[in-house]
């Protein structure tokens, strides 16, 4: 449960067999929008979700992955204090298959967790590091994403970094 209670939950189960919908069915809440695809459309099942979002803002969680409790609020309250800002991002922790976290080099936010770098560096890092962004960090809004997708459509084969332009698109 978030503490932050004002969002719309869109979900997608896009060919899962691991009883998705009737997890999901389950819940009694208006805030919960559920979309079934017959096959896994990876990055397209994405996209579709973003364009039924009604939301100021746009946060991205996987089946896997886990938010703290505030998440969504203190991301909502930064960006509403900083409307220079278009996106923002939490640190992380890595947990395993038994919900423990991950420390040392087994763990994927050695890069991730570090005081804030200058826009090139965050960039730079995207493009050409080794790492991309744990997508369930961002909080971005809605806006800079249509904003986006028509640069990331227009610069697609000048970048060639797939997963950055699934991302963002």
């Amino acid at each position: 449960a978030q503490s932050y209670t004002e969002f719309e939950f869109l979900i997608a189960d896009d060919g899962s067999s691991d009883g998705t919908q009737e997890k999901i069915k389950s819940f009694s809440d208006e805030r919960i929008c559920y979309f079934e695809y017959d096959v896994n459309t990876s990055f397209k099942t994405l996209d579709m979700l973003r364009e039924r979002a009604r939301g100021k803002y746009i946060a991205q969680i996987g089946s896997d992955d886990v938010w703290r409790k505030d998440k969504l609020e203190k991301q909502v309250v930064f960006l509403e204090q900083n409307p220079q800002y278009a996106v923002c991002f939490s640190w992380i922790e890595t947990i395993d298959e038994n919900s423990h976290i991950v420390k040392g080099e087994d763990s994927k936010n050695s890069d991730f967790n570090l005081q804030n770098k200058k826009a090139t560096q965050w960039f730079a890092q995207l493009f050409w590091g080794k790492e991309s962004l744990p997508t369930p960090s961002f909080m971005m809004r809605t806006e800079a994403i249509i904003w986006l997708n028509a640069a990331v459509v227009m610069r697609y084969h000048l970048l060639k970094q797939k997963q950055w332009i699934c991302w963002i698109s």
